[in-house]
């Protein structure tokens, strides 16, 4: 088995759970009451579903080709989406939208000096910070990534875009 198919355990009190899925919530209003989250996102959000989703990306080719426009689709795919979000950046991004300083405080303590260790058989390495990232198994890594990338869409206002939480769909 190569080592860049495998991924980290995070073993989360439960406790822990249950707490982060109760900032979860926090989170989730603060977002959707300020907007923050674009239409066309449907990953990780009560009532948007796949194949609503999948239903708009065919609308829009079909439309395009009943017009006789030549369409693109460019799909993308972050591959390990979650293991790659940098903490410095997303408490950065959180403040500029607006986050509540509690909830800010929170993320600065959740995700500040986290390490991991491997173990492997009998043996197990010294452990090491964490700077990118969020925890496997988190109920506040899907919506957190979500946040994190809520402003794309802006990017490619020209074209249609279609996100399903870390899948992304562009027609040109």
């Amino acid at each position: 088995m190569c080592c860049d198919q495998t991924r980290p355990i995070s073993l989360l009190a439960t406790h822990s759970k249950l707490f982060e899925k109760i900032i979860l919530e926090k989170v989730r209003y603060w977002a959707e009451m300020n907007q923050l989250i674009p239409s066309e996102q449907s990953g990780f959000r009560p009532g948007c579903l796949l194949l609503t989703r999948v239903l708009s990306i065919y609308q829009g080719v079909d439309n395009t080709m009943a017009a006789h426009i030549p369409t693109l689709a460019i799909y993308v795919d972050y591959q390990n989406a979650y293991d790659k979000v940098w903490h410095a950046a997303l408490i950065g991004k959180l403040n500029r939208l607006g986050i509540p300083h509690g909830l800010l405080k929170f993320f600065l303590s959740w995700l500040n000096d986290r390490q991991a260790y491997v173990v492997f058989g009998e043996q197990s390495l010294n452990r090491f910070r964490i700077l990118l990232g969020f925890p496997q198994g988190s109920s506040l890594s899907p919506y957190l990534f979500i946040v994190f990338h809520s402003d794309l869409t802006t990017v490619l206002r020209a074209h249609s875009a279609h996100i399903f939480a870390d899948d992304l769909n562009v027609l040109i």
